[in-house]
């Protein structure tokens, strides 16, 4: 039907046009004629009605193509309209009468597009977002929300209010997000249940009751355990001794030689800082905590590892594993060997660091699976140095670039380095500047979220946030607060720390987390990164090589462009490349 009715306008319109036609034959060599019914005295003539054809035709036409253009298009301007004011009307209620109304609620940074919410900008840039939030509501620093995926997140960026959280362990809990860490690490649902699950005293056998006297639940259990191999005492001293010595092999002139080496010369070699660290913190770590048999089970761990830590932010936030091929390919490599290892009778594992061996244990008397064992042993295992590696990192750049930081570091570390090994509580407890530049780096380079899950409706400055919401705790934001830190906050200040050493008690530095979840291996992790730092400028000579331009090459940026899950690492194009030469 509605083509015919276009057939017959078009029929119309040409019927119009074929009018005028006719008429001007008639008129012949275009003088006028005085039309049947005309009348002179009125002035009418032949080119009147030509006109008032053509007038007719040029109307025909347009209603014709009106028509079938209001036909053709009409549906779909009345869907995208309807699209646009339901849009508009939604937006209005979810960010301006939905929160007048409720004043107590936590406010929610807008965003166009429903469920989706925030999430591209989450993965665009975290620290950027987050930013966005603070400022929109007027640098308050009050609580606000983002929405991921449809899941709504409250962020808490002021002192008080991570404070407060982190006081109350029934409201927001931990083990909400370490039960999601263990499963996009691999765990299965059984896992899972076992690891949660806290034994009765019936089904308690002596071999149980032995490594488990407090009957604790498996993830409880491995806390606890974690504490006595990292808190002070004798297992965290034959641990760092461990470390600490084959990094102190390791950074020798005879030593150095590996592929983070750039150029040879006979007294010059030119490094790349961020290959040395990965390699002789993965190297370091690896060996203390399993001994020499992971390397031997893969020769080529280091690469691997190296590739898991660069992209392990989405195994963390649980990214599909179809978007990840390289970070699946270097995770069940490194899997392989973990399997191999725990396979290996126990009487075989020498070396290693107690804690591992209790772990292991542990896991196979609550009878978890083989798969479920190695994904938890993996990523303990990556959990003790990707930190490490990016922490060792800033500090050396932000030392390299200050020669006066240098030699007053190089003055404040040399009794250290007297004897036969490393005096690592003289560098622990005796050298307030380097401890100062350590505590300073934690503080410009932790880009983490501390995670909690709300279990209950919970008051925090005023608002009230809903039980079932994840709450997090952006350190960054912590640590860059212009009310604690004041106008240098972006600046690398060597002696912050020294001249106001209360700081680093304060609620608005956590650069190890808080509560529950405050990180035990702090004491591990700073003899780490302090020991490899001072022994290269006791052991080298370093110097920033200059480019081409003559200038010194441009100092790393943090790579802010995807979420971060500790210590930030450099963008992925950057790097710090030194000249290093003896100390005589």
């Amino acid at each position: 039907m509605k083509y015919r009715s276009h057939q017959r306008r078009a029929q119309q319109a040409a019927g119009a046009l074929g009018d005028v036609h006719c008429t001007g034959a008639r008129a012949g060599g275009g003088h006028p004629q005085t039309p049947a019914g005309g009348d002179w005295s009125r002035g009418e003539t032949a080119t009147q009605p030509r006109l008032s054809a053509a007038s007719n035709t040029i109307q025909s036409w347009h209603t014709f193509f009106v028509s079938v253009t209001h036909d053709s298009f009409t549906r779909e301007w009345v869907w995208l309209l309807a699209l646009a004011v339901l849009h508009t009307s939604w937006r209005l209620w979810a960010f301006v009468i939905h929160p007048r109304l409720r004043p107590r609620a936590i406010a929610e940074v807008p965003y166009m597009i429903p469920f989706l919410g925030h999430t591209l900008a989450m993965f665009k840039d975290t620290a950027s977002l987050v930013r966005h939030g603070i400022c929109y509501f007027g640098g308050s620093y009050e609580p606000f929300s983002i929405r991921l995926l449809g899941e709504r997140i409250y962020v808490v960026s002021s002192p008080d209010d991570a404070a407060t959280v982190y006081k109350d362990s029934t409201s927001f809990s931990w083990d909400a997000y370490m039960d999601r860490l263990l499963k996009a690490f691999g765990l299965s649902e059984k896992a899972r249940e076992i690891s949660w699950a806290k034994p009765s005293l019936v089904n308690q056998n002596d071999h149980m009751k032995t490594i488990n006297p407090q009957f604790k639940s498996l993830v409880h259990l491995i806390e606890h355990i974690y504490k006595i191999q990292l808190l002070p005492g004798e297992q965290l001293d034959l641990l760092r001794h461990s470390i600490l010595s084959m990094l102190d092999k390791n950074l020798t002139w005879a030593n150095l030689n590996q592929r983070y080496v750039l150029e040879f010369g006979i007294e010059y070699r030119r490094i790349s800082v961020k290959t040395l660290c990965a390699f002789l913190i993965t190297d370091s770590t690896t060996r203390g905590m399993f001994g020499d048999l992971m390397f031997e089970y893969e020769p080529n761990l280091y690469n691997h590892m190296r590739t898991f830590n660069d992209d392990s932010w989405a195994c963390v936030f649980n990214v599909p594993k179809i978007f990840t091929p390289r970070l699946n390919r270097a995770r069940n490599i490194l899997c392989s060997a973990m399997r191999r290892y725990i396979r290996t009778p126990k009487e075989l594992r020498k070396g290693g660091a107690w804690s591992v061996r209790a772990i292991i244990e542990a896991v196979d008397c609550f009878g978890m699976d083989e798969d479920s064992q190695v994904a938890m042993l993996f990523m303990i295992w990556w959990a003790a140095h990707s930190n490490t590696i990016n922490a060792c990192f800033w500090l050396l750049c932000n030392v390299a670039y200050n020669e006066t930081l240098v030699d007053a570091l190089l003055k404040e570390t040399s009794p250290a380095f007297r004897g036969t090994a490393i005096d690592i509580p003289y560098l622990m407890h005796d050298c307030p500047l380097l401890d100062s530049a350590y505590l300073e780096v934690l503080r410009l380079v932790n880009g983490a979220f501390s995670i909690r899950k709300v279990q209950q409706d919970t008051e925090v400055s005023g608002r009230v946030l809903r039980a079932g919401n994840t709450l997090v705790i952006p350190y960054r934001e912590l640590h860059s607060n212009p009310n604690v830190w004041g106008e240098s906050t972006t600046r690398f200040d060597p002696e912050r720390f020294l001249q106001q050493p209360k700081l680093a008690a304060h609620p608005s530095y956590r650069p190890f987390g808080g509560g529950v979840s405050y990180c035990p291996g702090r004491n591990l992790a700073k003899a780490e990164v302090c020991g490899f730092v001072a022994a290269f400028i006791n052991r080298f000579q370093i110097s920033v090589p200059l480019g081409s331009t003559g200038e010194p090459q441009a100092f790393p940026l943090l790579d802010t462009t995807k979420p971060s899950t500790g210590i930030t690492g450099c963008m992925p194009d950057m790097d710090l490349y030194l000249d290093i030469k003896p100390r005589v």
